[in-house]
This record gives C-alpha cells, structure tokens and sequence, in this order.
C-alpha cells in the first residue's frame, strides 16, 4: 500500500455518493475520473487505480455517473461558425475557395486543419456544387512531392530543357547530374519554398527555373543551392512584379485616352505606383545579377582548383565513380593481368628465349 492508499477512506460512504452527485448536478460531469475522486476525498494525487477509487467508480456507474477515465480519446468540436460567418461563406462560395473564405473570416494565420478552417471546409463543401467556386489552380493545403526515383527525375527534367535526355542513351554524366539534382529537390528548402506557392502556374514556374539552373551541376554545396533558390525566388517576383507593372501601364493609358478630365487623380496614383513597381522590378533585376555572378564565379574557381590538383586524372575520378564504370575497369585491369601472365610464360623457357634471339624458327627446329 503506497502512501496516497493510506490517506484514502477505508470504505465509499453515502456521503461520497452524494458529494459526487452533486458535483455533477452543477457542471462537474466536465471532471475526468482522477479529478472527481480527489474532490470527494480531498486527497491529492489519488486515482481510480486506488481501492477507493476502484470501489467510488463502481458504485457512481451504478447510479449512471460514468466520469471520463484518463486513456479516453474525446474528439476536438469544430469551431461553431456565426450566422454572420456563414452568411458570408454562403454568399461569397461562387467566387472564394474555403480557404480564401477562412482567411477572409480568421485572418491569414489560419490553418487548413485547424478548427476554424475545418468548421469553414465542413460548411462550404455543404453548399451546392454549382454555387461553390472551381479553381483547378488553387493547390492551397496541397503538399509538393518532390522525385525520389530516376524516372520521376528524368520525366520532371525533360519537362522543363531541350535537348530532351533519352532514357535509354543516358552517359555516366547525365545520370551523375540526375541523381544531384534529385539530391537538390528533396532537400527541406527546396520543399519548403515551392510549398509556398499556392498556385499551379507560381510551382511549375519556380520549378522550371531551378531545374534549368541546376540540372547539369553535380558539384553544388548546400550554400550554393541555398543561392539558386534565392535566385528563382527573384526571377519570381521579378516577373509577377514586370506583370503588375503592365497593367498599370494599360490601365494609365486607357485613363489618358478616355479624356476625362476628372480622371486626373487617378493617373497621377497611377503613375506613381508604376514607377514604385519600375523601382522595385530594376532592384530585382540587379540582385539576380549578384546572385548570378557570384555563383558562376566561384563554382568555375573550384572547378578550376580541382582541374589543378587532379590535372588528367579528373575524368578518370569522376568515371570510378560510377559503378557499371568501375566495374569495367577491375574487369579491364583483370584481364591485362592475364596477359601479362601469358607473356612471362613464354619467356620462362631460356631455350626459347634464345632461339627466337639466334632467328631459329620451329620450322627450323622440326625439319631441320
């Protein structure tokens, strides 16, 4: 008997019955079991594994009190949504998906499987669906699978570079390439970035760019890679940004062509914002400069530094590498083995060695 078993009561009482009772009657039933026996005997600490607890919950079963027991497993409530909340989803579900609706109701913050954004996709896939809005386009809550395998690599490369790789004509080097690459794509970054793209057009975009980038480039370090993500970010904004701008622009003109004279206001904003997005697209621009540059050089000084210290044998080393190439190699150096055996054998034998010296032939020899 532990020390809390001590302290508990010898026996359950009609006054612990009742005291239980009661706790229920004013809201108690949110107790779980360990909680309710400690407020009826008073003992901290104490639970249903006890003898008192054991007999408490036995009897309170009897009467029908069944208090929740620690293992038990009560499923999360969805968020109650307000009238207002779904007059608003059921009102704007013809031009918003669920989840523009939940940020529209719970801020940008909110979750596609937190309880609000559950409440709201409950909710919106109950409305018809000819009154709910389609977009094929919008991948908000669905996860980028990055290849794991040659084919997956090799289909997503040709995707995206001409001249195309034929599977079955692949070098050393090009496999060499496809497995760095498919390296380079797995990588938490990478993943994490292209997720946070929500549209098909923005991933394939982001995607394209980087395996252009990087798709002949086995050697990158991980700081590199780091960088050429950056770079197709930038390339990114630069051409969302170059996109803004050329409304603007069409906007500005069909304002200057309508001729009202009341419209000036507006394309005084206008022209402001078109030069803020000019501004910033020449910024964008002169970082994937920087970010180029600097990758290009000092990829070609390592480059350069390996060619110095391995001279001809670089080829050969990157060769070995592979493995049907090794294997051809040990095979290779095998069988110059065996003839260099062959050629010792037939020199072993002095006799012959000086016939063929003194010119005697085994025509010679045998017909005399």
């Amino acid at each position: 008997m532990n020390k809390i078993d001590s302290k508990a009561p010898l026996e359950v009482t009609e006054e612990h019955i009742k005291k239980a009772e009661d706790a229920f009657s004013k809201g108690g039933d949110k107790f779980n079991a360990k909680e309710l026996i400690e407020y009826v005997t008073g003992i901290e600490g104490i639970d249903a594994r006890s003898k008192f607890g054991k007999e408490l919950m036995l009897r309170l079963d009897e009467i029908g009190i069944n208090p929740r027991r620690s293992h038990q497993y009560i499923p999360q409530r969805l968020h109650e949504l307000t009238a207002e909340d779904q007059a608003f989803i059921r009102n704007n579900s013809n031009r918003l998906s669920w989840m523009e609706c939940a940020k529209n109701l719970f801020g940008d913050k909110v979750q596609p499987l937190s309880m609000q954004g559950r409440a709201t996709k409950a909710f919106y896939d109950a409305i018809p669906p000819e009154n709910r809005f389609q977009s094929e386009n919008d991948l908000t809550g669905k996860k980028y699978l990055p290849p794991k395998n040659v084919d997956r690599i090799l289909h997503r490369t040709n995707k995206y570079i001409t001249p195309l790789i034929d599977k079955d004509k692949m070098t050393n080097s090009q496999k060499l390439d496809l497995q760095a690459l498919m390296r380079y794509m797995c990588t938490n970054r990478f993943v994490y970035q292209i997720n946070a793209y929500k549209t098909i057009e923005e991933r394939d975009f982001f995607e394209g760019l980087f395996v252009r980038y990087a798709h002949n480039k086995p050697d990158l370090t991980e700081e590199e890679v780091d960088q050429y993500i950056l770079l197709c970010i930038e390339v990114l904004i630069g051409t969302k940004n170059r996109e803004t701008y050329s409304s603007l622009q069409k906007l500005l003109d069909d304002t200057i062509q309508s001729g009202d004279d009341n419209a000036s206001k507006i394309r005084m904003g206008l022209v402001e914002s078109i030069n803020s997005y000019e501004g910033e697209y020449d910024k964008c621009v002169k970082r994937q400069n920087l970010f180029k540059k600097d990758l290009q050089g000092r990829r070609a000084d390592r480059i350069n530094q390996k060619k110095e210290n391995h001279g001809s044998w670089l080829p050969i080393i990157e060769a070995f590498k592979i493995e049907d190439t090794r294997k051809k190699m040990v095979d290779l150096a095998a069988k110059r083995k065996e003839r260099l055996k062959d050629s010792f054998h037939e020199y072993a034998d002095m006799d012959a060695f000086k016939a063929e010296i003194y010119g005697i032939t085994e025509e010679e020899i045998i017909n005399g």
